[in-house]
């Protein structure tokens, strides 16, 4: 849920602490938004164990979740 227009970052990491992507979303409206990890990453990635962040102005939330291709 998003309470204000904004532009979040999504930076996710392998568990190495390896950045393996950094990308920014276009504007997003106030209000509840769903972002399939599918856009985000390439093809190549390997299944395997990732932490993200999501930057939303000056929060960050972090969350750690399981890649099955």
């Amino acid at each position: 849920d998003i309470s204000a227009t904004v532009m979040p970052q999504i930076i996710i990491y392998n568990l190495l602490g390896a950045e393996v992507v950094n990308t920014t979303i276009p504007s997003l409206d106030k209000g509840r938004h769903d972002i399939p990890l599918s856009s985000i990453f390439s093809p190549k990635m390997s299944s395997g164990i990732y932490v993200m962040d999501v930057i939303l102005d000056n929060k960050i939330f972090t969350r750690k979740f399981t890649w099955i291709k």
